[in-house]
This record gives structure tokens, C-alpha cells and sequence, in this order.
């Protein structure tokens, strides 16, 4: 037996814990007390869990691991298992994205501040805001020929979906164009003034 009761005891009360997320999304750090038992490591054997998992796909075991019985799928699939927890994760991120976009419909790009968070439902809070300032790094490394820390590389897929959605991927050039077309929209508007006589206060929209 893989899945032991130890296991199933800590998932349910990570669970009741987390009444709103419908998936076993836990950090691989994420350790649990259960009763008598004492502290027991779910996020590892998640992890572990899909390991397993991905290589019985393959036809292959993991490491000294048996593969599940049938019976052992189905109960983590009742739980709201992720089995591929990066094409998950990458699906939460767009279902982010969707939400904003709606939040935001006066937006042609990707303007989302560092520390924007979307709450999407069924998974929780999605720093959707770092998300976005990663990818842009890693565009980035990867145009001058490196990589960005431990991320993966971007593939064409990946860039195409992006551009698609109004991504910036060079934020800082974006922004001082934004500031140079509101320049031009103010003095459009004060033809009959050289200088630029801003109050601190003005605001110009931006179309």
C-alpha cells in the first residue's frame, strides 16, 4: 500500500483547512500533525505520489516505489489530486489572467503590478502579478542567449499565447512610451503653451 491511513488522515485535515480549494495543491513543504501519529509530510509525498504516477504512464517505476492499485488512483483522484502539477498551475495562471482581463476591459496589455493577486475559484489566490514580472525575466535572459534562475525556458507555444494576451515583455520601455504618448495627448489639449506647466496632480488617459 502507497497511500497509507497516516496520509489520508493529514489530507483531510489539510482540507478542512482549506474548505475552498478543490485540489491538493500543497506545497511540498507542507507537513501535517495528526493525532497520535505525530507530524506527517504530505507535500513531500505528493510529490512523491506523482512521481509514481507519471511513471507508471511511461511504463516504468519510480524509483523502489510499486505502482498504485486501481483503488489508490481513484481515492486521490476523489481528492482533487494534480498529477501534472506544472500544466495545472499554467492553466490557473490563464484562468487568472481571464479574470483580470474582465476586471479590465479598458486594457489592451498586460499592465498587472508585481503584487496583483487573483482569487480564482476553487484554487484560492493566485500571485498572478509575479507570475507575469517571471515571465518577462525570463524572455529577457533568454533573448541575451541565458536563462533565468531554475525556470524553464519559454517555448514558441508559450510566447505566441502570451503576445496574445497583450503580454509587455519589456515593461520599463512600455511605460516610458505610455508616459510619452500622455505627453503628447496634454499638449494636444494646451496648444498654446511651450513648456510642460504640469500640475503634479495631472492625469492624462491613455487609449
Amino acid at each position: 500500500m502507497i497511500v497509507k491511513e497516516e496520509d489520508k488522515r493529514a489530507i483531510e485535515i489539510w482540507k478542512k483547512q482549506y474548505p475552498d480549494q478543490h485540489f491538493l495543491n500543497i506545497s511540498r513543504r507542507t507537513a501535517i500533525e495528526v493525532g497520535e501519529i505525530g507530524t506527517v509530510n504530505i507535500g513531500n509525498k505528493i510529490v512523491v505520489f506523482r512521481g509514481i504516477y507519471k511513471a507508471m504512464q511511461e511504463g516504468r517505476k519510480y524509483n523502489d516505489y510499486n505502482n498504485f492499485s486501481p483503488e489508490e488512483i481513484t481515492y486521490l483522484n476523489s481528492q482533487g489530486m494534480i498529477w501534472d502539477y506544472e500544466t495545472w498551475k499554467e492553466e490557473v495562471y490563464r484562468k487568472a489572467v481571464e479574470i483580470w482581463k474582465q476586471d479590465h476591459q479598458d486594457q489592451q496589455f498586460l499592465n498587472i503590478p508585481r503584487n496583483t493577486i487573483i482569487e480564482v475559484e476553487g484554487v484560492g489566490n493566485v500571485v498572478i502579478g509575479k507570475k507575469i514580472h517571471t515571465l518577462r525575466c525570463i524572455y529577457q535572459a533568454m533573448r541575451k542567449g541565458g536563462h533565468y534562475g531554475q525556470n524553464k525556458d519559454l517555448t514558441n507555444v508559450e510566447i505566441d499565447y502570451w503576445d496574445s494576451q497583450g503580454m509587455i515583455w519589456d515593461y520599463d520601455k512600455w511605460k516610458e512610451e505610455v508616459y510619452r504618448k500622455a505627453v503628447e495627448i496634454w499638449k494636444k489639449d494646451h496648444l498654446d503653451q511651450q513648456f510642460l506647466n504640469m500640475s503634479k496632480r495631472t492625469i492624462i488617459e491613455v487609449p
